[in-house]
């Protein structure tokens, strides 16, 4: 790994390496998810602004969310500065707004029995600040880089002065995407179906593989999970939100739309059964090892448990097969909703 510019000497030197290395990682994991939180209303008045006076489009957005390493931070900021510190000061400003800290903070756990015993909004205080400052980490580090040029760091204080002035402006109007607004007056889509309460808990596992592949996994499946209309993070989080909060033993009942969103869901999760996509394997042995080994806990990685494994390696495939037929079977043939869902799969498979 290429040697962290530092200013502090000995222990002081040794001891900051370490924080940058530890910090910078979980901070880059941060900034994918609160950037792509901030820009799933594009159309909204900051994510339009950041594209439009910053540059902030789809593929800087795309280049700056595969930078997850020290490594490859490093070599962004050489070839990249400006754009990478503008990425960074973007996440660790939209961790601030309260709609996007609201989501992420919906998916920690406790990490240890202290925080177990906390009140909670005293462990997630705690967790804000732990996750502010690792966000600060790699800004740090950008900054470290512009030490000895005056101009440099001149532009990266002028953007950062540009950047506090925009979210102070329009922070207040933004949404975490979960859900688009309604128009005036308009229903929220009738339930057409309802599954049982173990199917209910199977979804959540597949919509819950949607949510964390793209943080344990670079294989092609998970790069192709952008072409699938149906599990896009505006449809799919309230959803995943519903299936969290189901009190044990309930099923759930499910829109048009929604049974939809869980047949993709329902098919990522089969392929994923039967194809290497981690270091690990299948997503079965990157869940077992899960087990065996937990990681400290990850916004939108979750934790699982043996009968949890179980069922992934026994009825699941079974079940999310007859929950994917169940689908088929509710809409008229040539469907063009369905047609798309369906194409969309396929031509995913193909990629692998």
């Amino acid at each position: 790994m290429p040697a962290i510019p530092l200013s502090a000497d000995g222990d002081e030197q040794r001891a900051e390496a370490r924080y940058l290395a530890d910090a910078i990682p979980l901070g880059l994991s941060l900034a994918l998810v609160t950037t792509s939180l901030l820009m799933l209303n594009p159309h909204d008045p900051l994510p339009r602004e950041l594209v439009e006076s910053f540059g902030f489009d789809a593929i800087e957005q795309q280049r700056c969310r595969a930078v997850r390493t020290v490594s490859q931070l490093l070599d962004e900021l050489k070839n990249n500065l400006p754009a990478m510190h503008c990425y960074l000061l973007v996440a660790r400003y939209a961790l601030e707004c309260p709609p996007i800290w609201t989501v992420v903070a919906a998916s920690l756990q406790a990490t240890d029995e202290e925080e177990d015993l906390a009140p909670e909004s005293l462990a997630l205080e705690r967790k804000y600040h732990q996750y502010y400052e690792c966000m600060g980490a790699g800004v740090q580090l950008a900054r470290r880089l512009t030490s000895t040029a005056d101009d440099l760091a001149e532009e990266l204080r002028l953007q950062d002065l540009a950047l506090q002035g925009l979210f102070a402006r329009l922070g207040a109007t933004v949404r975490p995407g979960i859900a688009a607004r309604p128009e005036p007056d308009t229903e929220p889509p009738a339930p057409v179906s309802t599954v049982s309460p173990h199917l209910a808990q199977l979804l959540l596992l597949a919509v819950s593989l949607i949510e964390h592949l793209p943080h344990i996994s670079d294989h092609p499946l998970v790069r192709g999970l952008t072409s699938l209309s149906f599990v896009q993070a505006s449809v799919r989080l309230p959803l995943y939100k519903r299936l969290i909060e189901l009190p044990a033993g309930a099923g759930i009942s499910l829109s048009e739309a929604e049974l939809l969103t869980l047949y993709q869901a329902a098919q990522v999760a089969l392929l994923a059964q039967v194809v290497d996509i981690t270091p690990e394997g299948t997503w079965a042995d990157w869940v077992q090892s899960r087990i065996l080994a937990p990681d400290p806990p990850q916004p939108f990685v979750p934790t699982y448990d043996q009968d949890q494994l179980d069922q992934v390696n026994t009825t699941a495939p079974a079940d999310l097969r007859a929950y994917s037929q169940l689908v088929q079977d509710h809409f008229d043939p040539g469907h063009p909703l369905l047609d798309q869902a369906v194409t969309e799969i396929r031509q995913l498979a193909e990629l692998l």
